[in-house]
């Protein structure tokens, strides 16, 4: 099982590349349409890291992903220069998991 991140930021790609995990940046609707239809075309994808302001572009899509799908799993995450949202438990479950900052 694979996951896949859906980024409007190239920092939070690369970082993410890092470790393992591929991805696209985006920008539009359009373009978190089509990598979502790259998602659902393959079936190694279990997981989708989405960054929390494309989740709001494409939130209607994101439902109809979660309840008409049985995979993959959506998670919606901050990138680092969302540093406003500190308080966000992911957030704070990633500075406590790897000990870094998003500040």
């Amino acid at each position: 099982m694979k996951m896949f991140l859906i980024s409007d930021n190239v920092d939070t790609r690369i970082g993410m590349r890092l470790v393992g995990v591929q991805g696209t940046v985006n920008h539009t609707k359009e373009e978190i349409e089509k990598s979502f239809e790259l998602v659902l075309s393959d079936p190694e994808i279990a997981v989708v890291l989405i960054t929390l302001n494309l989740s709001s572009i494409a939130s209607d899509l994101i439902e109809t992903i979660r309840f008409n799908y049985e995979k993959p799993i959506i998670v919606e995450i901050p990138d680092r220069h969302m540093s406003h949202l500190s308080d966000h438990k992911i957030a704070k479950y990633i500075r406590e998991a790897v000990g870094m900052s998003l500040d």
